[in-house]
């Protein structure tokens, strides 16, 4: 509804990484936040640690939508959290 979704993209077999913000918080949001994050996803890879690189962008994220988007009381859950591995 409020176009506030975030999608964590890890490609190992491609040597890739992409965080992509729905249009409602890229038109709020600064690049800059989103480097933060892929820095730390992309150290913790780098070092042989992928799922701590995940959490370490995933709770950036969530700070920076936190800060952006607060939790409201008629919030619901339009997407799904699930991680997907293909």
């Amino acid at each position: 509804e409020r176009r506030t979704g975030v999608l964590v993209l890890v490609s190992l077999a491609e040597r890739r990484a992409e965080i992509v913000a729905d249009a409602g918080i890229s038109e709020r949001v600064d690049q800059v936040a989103w480097d933060s994050a892929m820095y730390a996803l992309i150290g913790e890879i780098r070092a042989g640690r992928l799922a701590e690189g995940i959490i370490a962008a995933v709770a950036s994220i969530g700070a920076v939508l936190a800060a952006h988007f607060p939790r409201r009381l008629d919030d619901k859950e339009e997407l799904s959290d699930d991680v997907v591995i293909l």
